[in-house]
């Protein structure tokens, strides 16, 4: 399992649920599902595609009231999905039987390798976008 964190720092005097509803709003139209939960916001599978069958991310949201405006705090944690284990183990078993096994094993590892860049970006730009909305 991987964790990434991200950080912005936020000038506004707006209230805290004013700047809770723009951050849902923002993560909803890059994630799956979002969940509001007192001073945190959920977000699961951010920027999902067909090859996100790989892993699974959960990030999570936190507002933090600074003397001049928030902090936002973005933890995400970062892990194979079940379907990621199926896949590796039928690959393995392919493999082992002289089939396209690695094959196989290469194209899982890139999926889950490269979606973990994705979501690490797309957090990025929606904590940069939240910064301009705001």
């Amino acid at each position: 399992m991987a964790k990434y964190q991200s950080t912005k720092k936020i000038k506004t005097t707006k209230e805290v649920s004013e700047v809770l509803e723009i951050i849902e709003s923002a993560f909803r139209n890059v994630s799956d599902e979002t969940k509001l939960d007192g001073n945190t916001i959920k977000a699961n599978s951010i920027d999902a595609t067909f090859g996100s069958i790989n892993r699974s991310d959960t990030t999570v949201i936190s507002v933090v009231k600074k003397d001049d405006g928030y902090l936002l705090i973005a933890d995400t944690n970062y892990k194979p999905s079940t379907m990621f284990w199926v896949f590796l183990a039928l690959d393995v078993v392919g493999s082992a039987a002289g089939g396209a096994g690695i094959l196989g094993l290469i194209i899982q590892f890139y999926f889950y390798f490269s979606h973990k860049k994705r979501v690490v970006n797309e957090i990025e730009r929606t904590l940069n976008n939240i910064v301009n909305l705001i």
